[in-house]
């Protein structure tokens, strides 16, 4: 089981990175969309039209992407107050508890967002002055839950093994020590 979910994080890991990467590209983007608009309303007296759509549906994959990333790396908010207090066998069955939590409220996002995708697509919903298609951003949403999703059920397979196993050592999870370390603020 410990290679399956080695090999589940490694291809999870690339993903992760690869649309974090993204996310950050279209933010560069839009400082520069942004840049033009500023520059030409300024010296040419001519905005760019639709630029406040143009960044509306930017910041959807901005928001978006680097989620599942954020979870790979544990910033997202957990229960590290217990964890701290906790070691072994009970430190892993908390963990199972969260994600479980997690793994139950992200399965309703990302099936309530592709519900929402499809009826979008069907319905062909666009910005007013530019008429950039909506479905585009909720899809975008959709594959970055969808990664998430799949990133806890890592992760919850992981505390499973870890439950079983409590003294094997994880690639995933980080060590007590460095949970201590980052509440102290040395990490």
């Amino acid at each position: 089981m410990s290679r399956i979910i080695d090999a589940g994080d490694a291809v999870l890991r690339r993903i992760e990175n690869i649309l974090a990467y993204v996310g950050a590209a279209i933010i560069i983007v839009m400082m520069l969309t942004l840049l033009a608009e500023i520059g030409s309303r300024s010296l040419f007296n001519m905005p760019i039209t639709g630029v406040l759509e143009m960044v509306e549906q930017m910041m959807v994959p901005i928001a978006a992407l680097g989620i599942a990333y954020c979870q790979q790396k544990f910033g997202n908010i957990r229960m590290t107050l217990f964890l701290i207090r906790t070691s072994g066998r009970k430190r892993w069955l908390l963990e199972c508890f969260s994600l479980l939590v997690a793994t139950f409220v992200v399965s309703i996002y990302v099936h309530g967002s592709y519900a929402y995708l499809l009826r979008s697509y069907k319905l062909g919903g666009a910005t007013a002055e530019i008429e950039f298609p909506l479905w585009i951003s909720i899809g975008c949403v959709t594959v970055a839950l969808a990664i998430l999703l799949l990133r806890v059920v890592i992760q919850l397979l992981e505390a499973i093994r870890l439950v079983v196993s409590p003294t094997q050592q994880s690639r995933i999870f980080p060590a007590a020590e460095d949970i201590h370390l980052e509440e102290e603020g040395a990490i």
